[in-house]
Parts: C-alpha cells; structure tokens; sequence
C-alpha cells in the first residue's frame, strides 16, 4: 500500500501515480497499512467522527430537553418564574439559528443576511411586546443594515467574489431599508436619522454600481431574470 503526500490519503494496489492528482506514490508512513490486503486503487478517507446529521440531531435532542425542563417549570412555578417564557423562545430561536447556519453554512452572505433579517423581526417582536419605544426601528434595523453591507463588501472582498454572486442580498437588503419609510411616513420614527442615512447609504452604493460596474450589474440582470 502506498501514500499520496499531496492528497495525504493511503492507495491500495501498485499504483506509481495517485488517482485523485496523479501525484507520485510514496511508500505508506503507516505499516500497519502495509498488512492490509491490496484489492484495488481506491483511497482509503477516514470517516468524520462527528458528521453533520449527527450534531444536528444532538442540538435537537438539547433544546427539545431545554423545553421541557422549562414547560416543567412553568408548570410548578407559573408567573413566579417570569423569565421560564423568554428562556423557552430564546432556546426555540437558537434551535432555530441553528438549522439555518448548518442549512447555509457553504455561503457565509446569506447566512449572515438571513439572521440579520431574524434579528431584526425577534428586535421589533420584542419592542412590541415592552410598548413600541421605538428602539427597534429607530436604532437597531438601520446599524444592522448598514453593517451587514459593511461586512458583506469585505467578505466578497476577501473572497474574491463577482458582484453578480453577492448582488442580489444587497439588493435585499436595499429593499429592508425602504420599509423604514414606513415608520417614518406613519410618523412612528420621530428620529429618521439613522434610517434615512441608512437608505441613503444604499442609494449611493447602487448608485455606484451602477455607474462604475454596468456590465456586472447586466450580467446579473440577465442571470436571475434569464434576459
């Protein structure tokens, strides 16, 4: 049995060349390997100890037990307790988060845009719940936007990324952005100030693109609307 140092996997048979990289075989670091029967060139991949299915299903079975340790106590306890509730929603949201990272965890963009836009909507849920301060809509949706395209720029930066693979969550979150409008036109938002910088911030980034990078932007144009 031989070794492959590039793909760093064992090759069974009499292989000279690896069939992942054809990369010249080694003789195999490990002797123990040597004993085992040559029965074709296929590389032996070690198996994760821990697959992906297997941590989703541990997380389950922990909040699953979170909540019923809380319906117990709610239970016993009732209104004495007035924390048990926000504790059971906090554990059903992470359960929640958690899903959603596993499902999106091969693109980081989205990931962040969709629990950006979750935090938003559990931000304005609980402002609701304390009387519509306004802390919400008038703070918390504008710097969260801003900085999810603030980080969404450097991640495509870093990765490399055309503006065709990351336009469209931009463009979500423009589109967020314009909600505040209602709150300010509703006369809820008695300082538009963060928000009304914040669509205007996303007015001039497209308002770039758009003259700077036409040729991506009708890429993308004709990608998600097949023109």
């Amino acid at each position: 049995m031989k070794y492959c140092p590039k793909c760093k996997i064992s090759i069974r048979g009499h292989k000279e060349c690896c069939p992942l990289c054809q990369a010249n075989l080694v003789k195999n670091p490990n002797e123990e390997l040597d004993k085992i029967d040559d029965y074709g060139a296929f590389p032996i991949v070690k198996k994760p100890k821990f697959t992906s299915r297997f941590i989703t299903k541990l997380v389950t079975f922990i909040c699953v037990t979170l909540e019923i340790l809380a319906m117990t106590g709610l239970l016993l306890w009732g209104e004495r307790v007035p924390w048990m509730s926000l504790f059971m929603l906090g554990t059903l949201v992470a359960w929640l988060d958690f899903l959603i990272a596993m499902y999106y965890k091969h693109n980081v963009i989205k990931l962040l845009t969709v629990e950006v836009m979750i935090a938003i909507l559990i931000d304005l849920y609980v402002d609701y719940k304390v009387g519509f301060i306004g802390w919400s809509y008038k703070w918390m949706i504008p710097l969260s936007l801003m900085g999810l395209a603030i980080v969404t720029f450097i991640i495509a930066k870093v990765s490399r990324l055309k503006l065709v693979e990351y336009i469209r969550y931009l463009l979500w979150d423009m589109f967020v952005a314009f909600l505040q409008l209602i709150f300010i036109a509703v006369g809820m938002n008695d300082f538009p100030f963060p928000a009304a910088f914040c669509i205007a911030s996303f007015l001039i980034i497209f308002a770039a693109a758009l003259i700077f990078r036409t040729h991506e932007l009708k890429s993308a144009s004709a990608r998600y609307f097949n023109m």
